[in-house]
């Protein structure tokens, strides 16, 4: 999900019995991971995960955005022609060699690539199947950063066991991410603050700065607040002294009918996550058409922007958002920028990250 720390791990519990806990959180947040090219702690960015497509495949989505999909489609003519191919991006690629390999001909082969632009199913919202993991989170920063932590038996099992308690809203409860107890969201960031309380500690977890927690620690004890913020650049986490508040524990259930308020808060914050996703998609796909258009360019009699254009035609895009794209790398090479280093808005560090909202 993002760790940036790199720690000796003296739990002899961590990668046995409590390791299921990070298994089921980490699995059910995947695609915002992957969404949000969130970087791991050995430097990769994003992870994979698989999901269902809208016509009911399981599919394999790759940390880099791309749909591993084995379907190859491919239609000739009469003389053995390809008219039209769908596959992965690397097979339709060796069609496009092999044709060019075998020399000069009258007619181009209509291909298409569906990796890349596949819309996949994923779970909107929380399930109690995560509240282990989110106990294990808060007691290791604790743990980590504050204090020694002596747990109870029950709160132990929760993450040894990987139990969910039987009644709801034990241990975690729910939050709206613009809470006062939370920072700023966007850019996205992971974010944890541990509370002292009257019963114990309570730890406010703002996942992707999107989903709001609190999770509750009965008998375990801090003597001041902390907050841990990790943003999705290659930085190192923060460490922030913040004020003590009262954590409203009574209050952090959605009521009844507050959920729908909740949830359409939580779609919001989700678009504006799938759009900077559909953003970045577009940048790769206009870079490896870019690339792979220079090198053509070589060695055909034809302009860079018609075989650019070509290139973007291997993927699933709007006609429209092609010639949009082809309209701005045109701008871009009359202001003298390599196609495949195209400053683009909505990158971490970039002059107006927050445009995508």
């Amino acid at each position: 999900m993002g760790g940036r720390l790199r720690a000796r791990i003296l739990c002899r519990a961590h990668n046995n019995a409590a390791s299921h806990a990070d298994n089921v959180l980490s699995t059910w947040f995947a695609p915002w991971t992957q969404m949000l090219m969130v970087p791991k702690q050995g430097g990769d960015r994003g992870t994979s995960f698989v999901a269902s497509a809208d016509d009911g495949r399981m599919l394999k989505m790759e940390a880099d955005g791309r749909v591993v999909d084995r379907r190859q489609v491919v239609e000739k003519d009469e003389r053995g022609r390809i008219l039209h191919a769908e596959g992965s991006e690397k097979w339709i690629r060796r069609l496009q060699a092999a044709k060019a390999a075998s020399g000069p001909g009258p007619w181009m082969p209509l291909m298409v690539v569906p990796g890349g632009r596949e819309h996949v199913t994923v779970s909107l919202g929380l399930t109690r199947d995560i509240e282990p993991g989110l106990v294990k989170t808060a007691l290791h920063f604790i743990a980590a950063f504050m204090d020694d932590v002596v747990v109870r038996d029950e709160l132990r099992d929760v993450v040894l066991l990987n139990r969910v308690p039987d009644e709801d809203g034990v241990y975690v409860r729910p939050l709206r991410a613009d809470s006062p107890l939370f920072g700023e969201s966007w850019p996205p960031t992971h974010e944890i603050t541990a509370y002292p309380g009257p019963d114990g500690a309570y730890v406010t977890i703002m996942l992707y700065g999107v989903f709001g927690m609190v999770v509750r620690l009965p008998g375990v004890r801090v003597s001041h607040a902390l907050r841990y913020v990790q943003h999705f650049d290659r930085s190192g986490p923060m460490l922030v002294d913040v004020e003590p508040r009262s954590v409203p524990w009574d209050s952090a259930g959605i009521s009844r009918n507050g959920w729908t308020a909740f949830f359409a808060d939580l779609e919001e914050r989700l678009a504006r996550i799938d759009r900077f996703n559909e953003a970045r998609i577009e940048h790769d796909l206009c870079v490896r058409a870019a690339r792979a258009a220079h090198e053509k360019a070589k060695t055909f009699r034809t302009g860079f922007l018609d075989l650019f254009r070509a290139e973007l035609d291997l993927f699933r895009l709007p006609p429209e958002k092609k010639d949009e794209l082809v309209k701005a790398t045109c701008r871009r090479l009359d202001e003298g920028f390599i196609p495949w280093k195209i400053p683009t808005s909505f990158e971490p560090g970039g002059p107006s990250y927050g445009d995508i909202a």
